[in-house]
């Protein structure tokens, strides 16, 4: 099927889909290549790339006919606040420039796996994403300069979002593909555009805004129904972009679901849905989307927007402030002397032993202090808080992180 059908067949899509579920299996290289043999015939050579904070799980297939390279999405929080940050750009950059850096090197990485991984020359490329490892593949078609991206190169992606700018895609024009999202699916409209971001959501400042406009998807747009329908579009019609401050949570959150409309178990339903109940003509090829434009604002629009969202976060802000605080005794941190021994408890778990009883007490102090001062934030993000918190404690306990002293979690007995 995979060289027979053109990249718009709903049958190669959904086949595409389950290969890519197969990526989160406990073995996945041996699932993936027996799901690939079954197709075409034989593999003279695979490989498989395991998924880590610095890289997606990725698997690339070959025989002398065709290769095949699917991508999966983001599986932790490093991936996928990546992601988010690469959107955002360095707090230092001063242009508004389409540069997302982390994306840029994960394809790069990427290509080269491929390349170190397919020995020979192939008619026809096939590679396939899901969300990010979409927007990856999106991205790797810039690379039809090596001999493994033909002009013929077919990219079929689920639930991708936006990885580029139009002059980017202006390179991969030649490339056939079909840009799968479901029409309740809000990743594919991140970055987020001033024009649907809730006013809340505005607080990234004018440049990141500016930046993100300049953000349009790879022409192929097509939209899946809950009921099975197959419509060519730019953007899902029904999805809205949560109103959080930080994506990263959120995005990780979707990526992992699977219940979520950006799941890629729902993509898998939704084509069997079209499969099962269009014509067979429709079912073979079906009319895609062109290039999406970027947006086009003025200074007046981002700074209405700001002001809207520094509005809802003050009024916000005063309701939280003007509450009674009541923090449960149970849930504060409190120093206790145990023997000849200060401890730290936060709520009834020990988490600190200190050397005297002044240190116990500053901490546990220190810790109440930022505990009320939370309470009285305007928005807080528990999700990213909670694993900005357990990234820096696995950092400052690694001793060549640059921490200084070293961060101790084992009791050693004094020389």
């Amino acid at each position: 099927m995979l060289k027979e059908t053109g990249p718009y067949d709903l049958n190669k899509a959904l086949w595409l889909a389950q290969l890519t579920q197969l990526l989160r299996s406990p073995n996945a290289a041996a699932l993936c290549r027996s799901f690939l043999t079954q197709d075409i015939g034989y593999v003279v050579g695979d490989s498989f790339q395991p998924a880590t904070p610095t890289q997606p799980a990725a698997y690339v297939g070959f025989n002398a006919e065709i290769s095949v390279m699917v991508i999966d999405g983001a599986v932790n929080l490093p991936l996928a606040a990546g992601v988010w940050n690469g959107w955002r750009g360095s707090l230092f950059d001063s242009t508004t420039d389409v540069h997302n850096v982390f994306l840029q090197t994960l394809a790069a990485q990427l290509n080269t796996f491929r390349y170190n991984a397919v020995s020979i020359p192939c008619p026809l490329d096939i590679v396939s994403g899901f969300s990010m490892g979409g927007a990856l593949a999106h991205l790797l078609l810039g690379y039809t300069g090596t001999r493994f991206w033909p002009a013929k190169a077919q990219a079929i992606t689920f639930g991708a979002p936006r990885s580029g700018g139009t002059w980017q895609w202006t390179d991969v024009e030649r490339a056939r593909i079909c840009r799968y999202f479901n029409d309740d699916d809000f990743i594919p409209l991140l970055p987020p555009r001033i024009s649907y971001w809730s006013s809340a959501g505005i607080t990234i400042g004018d440049r990141a805004v500016r930046r993100f406009a300049n953000y349009a998807h790879v022409k192929g747009g097509t939209m899946l129904g809950n009921t099975g329908s197959v419509i060519d579009a730019e953007l899902p019609n029904v999805a809205t972009v949560p109103d959080v401050v930080d994506l990263s949570s959120a995005f990780l959150g979707y990526e992992n679901s699977l219940l979520a409309p950006h799941a890629i178990t729902e993509y898998g339903r939704r084509l069997q849905l079209a499969i099962g109940r269009l014509p067979v003509a429709e079912i073979g090829t079906h009319s895609t989307a062109p290039r999406e434009n970027v947006e086009r604002h003025v200074t007046r629009d981002i700074r209405q927007a700001e002001q809207r969202s520094a509005a809802v976060i003050f009024n916000i802000g005063e309701r939280q402030s003007e509450a009674p605080q009541v923090i449960p005794t149970v849930r504060l941190f409190k120093a206790r002397r145990l023997g000849r021994v200060w401890w730290v408890y936060f709520g009834d778990q020990q988490i600190v032993a200190a050397p005297r009883r002044r240190r116990a007490q500053g901490l546990a102090a220190a810790g109440n202090d930022f505990l009320r001062r939370l309470q009285r934030q305007a928005v807080v993000d528990p999700a990213a808080l909670g694993n900005q918190f357990a990234a820096y404690l696995e950092l400052a306990a690694d001793p060549t992180s640059g921490f200084s002293p070293t961060l101790n979690t084992s009791l050693v007995a004094a020389p």
